[in-house]
């Protein structure tokens, strides 16, 4: 894919405005400007638990070990999921279910299924279900969130994404849903993959009706299953993104079997604190893994299957292959573009395959 210079890139932070006459929210984002007037919402968006997530990374430790990559945090993507369900027409339940389906995050994001397949001694496999999914309902209910939405009579349980009411915020693959939507599109844009008028161009070639979301143009469709191929290949599932999550979850376990982190810490922190205490942590272990992950494109190398390995991965294949409307039904694209159908089968093989890494001498 042809990838735009970042001298171009704008970098969208959600800004949020007090309209001096509606009392409304304005949110700025890359998907365009909303205005919140739903009062959960607007309570919700200033709890310190919503809040926590402008300080932990999409992208886990990425953002310390790679410095010309742009930051995108939690909390961008997070309204970045309830404006695109608020465009769409969810309900104001499902918009706070968007808003809130990610505060259950550990410091640096995914790396917290790292950590805990060390802490069990199991060998990773992206696709086991995210540590944060199994613990939200119960991450919630220790936050301001629960006063927030026991005031409006929400219950806490009702905010489980999986819980088969949201099916505009959350599909099984390959289908779009609203959260796969908008890390794919801004993801691809911090990546240079598309520019801000292409990502909008794709927003409105898309709906959402009885429970599917298509289509209408078959070129947009291209376009954003092509990011969502490039993105998992070259990112979600690389090597690259493996080591650095296994890297940084070995310095964590280090720490908390020493005591210089508590688990408590590991679910409630913020990525800056903890890079902090690893980086000035005494122990050679964790100064090892540290240094290991800073340079972490020499850190390691891939070996066979029947060779000597530190660790093995098993990518999860994120590619979207969605509906598009043709007359009065609707065909994946796959069905449609050959091409396509051909680079889908060919990531998906690449990606899903284990592989495994030995690790270098630091």
């Amino acid at each position: 894919m042809m990838r735009y210079s970042f001298n171009f890139r704008v970098l969208f932070i959600c800004a949020i405005f007090v309209s001096s006459v509606s009392h409304a929210l304005q949110l700025q984002t890359l998907y365009g400007d909303y205005e919140v007037v739903e009062p959960v919402i607007q309570e919700l968006l200033v709890t310190s638990a919503v809040q926590r997530l402008h300080h932990i990374q999409q992208y886990g430790v990425e953002h310390y070990v790679r410095k010309k990559m742009l930051p995108y945090s939690r909390y961008e993507h997070s309204v970045g999921v309830m404006v695109l369900l608020k465009r769409f027409g969810a309900s104001v339940q499902e918009q706070v279910a968007g808003l809130l389906h990610d505060v259950s995050h550990t410091v640096f994001s995914h790396v917290g299924d790292h950590v805990m397949a060390l802490q069990h001694a199991k060998e990773f496999d992206q696709n086991d279900e995210a540590y944060q999914d199994n613990v939200h309902t119960w991450y919630l209910a220790q936050t301001d969130v629960k006063g927030v939405l026991d005031t409006y009579g929400i219950a806490v349980k009702s905010m489980d994404p999986k819980c088969g009411q949201y099916q505009m915020l959350e599909q099984e693959l390959p289908d779009i849903c609203a959260d796969r939507l908008e890390y794919n599109l801004y993801g691809g844009y911090i990546e240079g993959l598309v520019a801000e008028d292409e990502v909008r161009a794709i927003i409105a070639s898309l709906e959402y009706r009885q429970k599917r979301w298509f289509f209408d143009d078959l070129h947009q469709a291209k376009k954003f299953a092509e990011i969502s191929l490039w993105l998992t290949e070259h990112r979600f599932a690389s090597l690259w993104n493996f080591v650095t999550y296994d890297l940084a979850a070995k310095a964590l376990v280090r720490a908390v079997d020493l005591g210089l982190l508590t688990m408590h810490d590991i679910h409630f922190s913020v990525d800056e604190d903890a890079w902090n205490l690893l980086c000035n942590a005494s122990d050679e272990i964790i100064q090892k893994n540290m240094r290991s992950l800073v340079r972490y494109k020499d850190a390691y190398e891939e070996v066979g299957k029947g060779e000597k390995y530190d660790a093995s991965f098993v990518g999860k294949f994120r590619g979207v292959d969605p509906w598009v409307q043709v007359g009065d039904t609707f065909k994946r694209l796959s069905d449609m573009d050959d091409l396509f159908r051909t680079e889908c089968e060919r990531a998906k093989a690449a990606v899903t395959k284990p592989r495994y890494i030995r690790y270098t001498k630091s």
